[in-house]
């Protein structure tokens, strides 16, 4: 019989279900496995070196507060998680399980579980079943036995991964089973992260490392020689993986004995010390090995090694050879790191053993003479027939190069419209409503906008009032024979008629229309209802259709090849499919610049009936300059380049 507790602890809205009973039902399990390790974080990575430390801060993504920030890998993660685990309860098995794509149990990875304990196998087969609730329903979920009294409790892990996984703990009962379940969810929560971390710190470290493995070999092959390739690959692997020191040695053909030709901290090679001569001993054990070799400054080496454990006590040290070879081919070079003590060597092994292949084949490419790699290779391939017909082919393809074919310029332009008309204020007044917009087409006397005339209309009624009244003055001053006054107000009448008549003319203005036949170019004033306006500010701009003008930008380094009267083609990009013909009419003497280039405009002239060309269409216009030879017509342009380039 199963019931229901409040899960206020789980950090979930649903209830734990809690069972009654040893006897519950669940899929059987087989015998435990031992813990697996993360696949994604090699054991023994305690102590990278700088370039891993700078892959690590770059992927670092959790709390210094947490319980597992110190964490070197995953396995040290879970058992940390342990450890809080049981200063939470008495734990008595704890198993993490991986969710497959049909949120199904998979490698199972145990904690704790004791296999001497002949109830172990059908309470983990229970755990297993509270554990594949939890993974179908992504929440918290519980089983209560009664003997002994013991809690099985299942938590989901978040990992950030497409399988997540779940923990499942078997606990002897807690005393605040709420309290104890909203703990592990922190510790959950914090192991997820934990494990988010490290994933991105190794995929921030193999990134690193093939970036790194790239640049070397891009920098070895631009080298002349291999011995300065291989002066630039000690150098800059000393540099990335911070050895103390890094060789390299390479046998001559047919010679299984290695010389040294290349040191991290000398350019200047002594072969007659003792140090060269035990460096050469040791690489000619790897030689023998065939593979990677490493001695410590405190342990033996066997016979094989004898050398190398001799140079590391030597540099109190640890020395680390590895073979490079290309996969089919023996080992013609051989790469020795010394490494200081206190650093790991883990890592500084998984990134040469990444790269020995691609060092071994770039090596062993550079220390074959390119010239006499040429000189076989052009040999083999005159005499063969594939050789005879690409010496035809050449030979023809020279020949065509003296064909004379039509050379077209091309260039970016515009359609511009051949006139514009602009529409300014006539005087100061306020923008009443407006009628058109950028893209309208109008006819001639339509009407654009008006402007608002209330204040006009006042002053025009308050200088009305003024004039009335002066003409009373005259009449009276005419009817007292006061002549002097009467001449006054004749002269005052005569200047308000003339406000007047300025009043009624601007009156008249109110209106805005356009003045031609033509499409709106410029003036969105809808939204600028209310504003005030100034005398001559341009409001519209009309340009008329029936005729559009061609701007082609012909850059200065071809204008020596466009000139007047040369016949061209136009495409639009609005028209992709249709092309005008058209022909050169002005090309203006003096460069401007557009779109931060230095350009001369060359202009034509296009009939527009059908009212296709709009202002500010853009395409490309092929100009036909003449004829020229293919060669001509293909080389010319680098062939100037350069002469550009070394002229002085």
């Amino acid at each position: 019989m199963a019931t229901e507790i409040s899960n206020t602890g789980s950090g979930t809205g649903d209830p734990i279900l809690v069972g009654a009973g040893p006897d519950s039902t669940g899929p059987k399990l087989s015998a435990p496995k031992l813990a697996v390790p993360d696949p994604d974080v090699p054991d023994g990575c305690d102590g990278l070196a700088a370039p891993r430390r700078r892959a690590a801060d770059v992927a670092g993504i959790a709390s210094s507060n947490s319980p597992f920030g110190s964490a070197v890998n995953h396995q040290d993660a879970s058992e940390r998680l342990l450890e809080r685990l049981d200063e939470l309860s008495v734990v008595i098995a704890a198993v993490i399980f991986g969710i497959d794509s049909d949120d199904q149990l998979v490698l199972p990875q145990p904690l704790r579980l004791d296999p001497s304990d002949r109830n172990a196998q059908p309470q983990l087969a229970q755990l297993m079943s509270v554990c594949q609730q939890t993974a179908s329903s992504g929440q918290v979920h519980s089983r209560r036995q009664l003997s002994p009294e013991r809690v099985l409790i299942a938590f989901p892990i978040a990992t950030g991964s497409d399988l997540p996984q779940v923990l499942g703990l078997m606990v002897a009962l807690p005393d605040d089973l709420q309290r104890f379940t909203q703990s592990v969810l922190g510790l959950t929560e914090q192991f997820a992260i934990d494990h988010l971390q490290h994933r991105l710190q190794r995929q921030a470290e193999l990134a690193s490392d093939a970036a790194a493995t790239v640049e070397l070999l891009t920098r070895a092959l631009a080298t002349e020689d291999h011995k300065e390739a291989c002066q630039v690959i000690v150098t800059e692997l000393a540099d990335h993986l911070q050895l103390r020191r890094a060789a390299i040695g390479m046998t001559s053909k047919g010679s299984r004995s290695c010389r040294l030709v290349a040191l991290s901290d000398s350019t200047r090679i002594d072969a007659s010390t003792a140090q060269t001569r035990l460096i050469e001993n040791v690489m000619d054990e790897a030689l023998l090995s065939g593979a990677i070799t490493m001695a410590g400054s405190a342990t033996g080496g066997h016979d094989a090694a004898r050398n190398a454990a001799e140079l590391a006590r030597l540099h109190a040290a640890t020395v680390l050879v590895v073979p490079l070879a290309d996969a089919p081919e023996q080992p013609r070079a051989v790469l020795l790191a010394i490494i200081d003590s206190d650093r790991s060597v883990q890592p500084v092994r998984q990134f040469l053993h990444a790269a020995q292949n691609s060092l071994g084949a770039v090596l062993n490419a550079l220390q074959t003479p390119r010239s006499s790699q040429t000189v076989r290779r052009l040999g083999r391939a005159v005499k063969s027939r594939s050789g005879s017909l690409a010496i035809a082919a050449g030979v023809l393809l020279l020949a065509s190069l003296f064909i004379r074919i039509p050379h077209r310029e091309t260039c970016d332009v515009r359609v511009e419209p051949r006139t514009k008309r602009f529409v300014a204020a006539p005087f100061d007044a306020t923008l009443k409503e407006c009628f058109v917009e950028p893209g309208d087409v109008v006819r001639q006397g339509d009407l654009l906008a008006t402007l608002d005339g209330r204040e006009l209309k006042w002053k025009r009624e308050s200088l009305q009032a003024d004039h009335d009244q002066a003409v009373k003055k005259r009449d009276a001053a005419q009817a007292s024979r006061a002549y002097a006054d009467q001449r006054i107000a004749q002269l005052e009448i005569d200047a308000l008629r003339s406000e007047l008549n300025l009043l009624d003319l601007r009156l008249s203005e109110l209106q805005l229309r356009s003045p031609v036949d033509g499409m709106v170019v410029a003036g969105d004033l809808k939204r600028a209802t209310g504003a005030p306006l100034t005398t001559g500010q341009s409001l519209f701009e009309v340009a008329p259709l029936d005729e559009m003008i061609i701007e082609a930008s012909v850059r200065d380094d071809r204008i020596a090849y466009v000139q007047k009267d040369q016949p061209a083609r136009l495409r639009l990009n609005a028209y992709p499919q249709r092309s005008w013909d058209a022909r050169i009419e002005i090309v203006n003497p003096r460069s401007e610049i557009r779109d931060e280039e230095n350009v001369f405009i060359a202009q034509c002239t296009l009939p527009n009936e059908q009212q296709l060309l709009r202002p500010g269409m853009k395409g490309t216009l092929k100009i036909d300059c003449g004829r020229r030879a293919l060669g001509w017509v293909w080389f010319h342009r680098p062939a100037e380049a350069v002469s550009q380039w070394f002229w002085w």
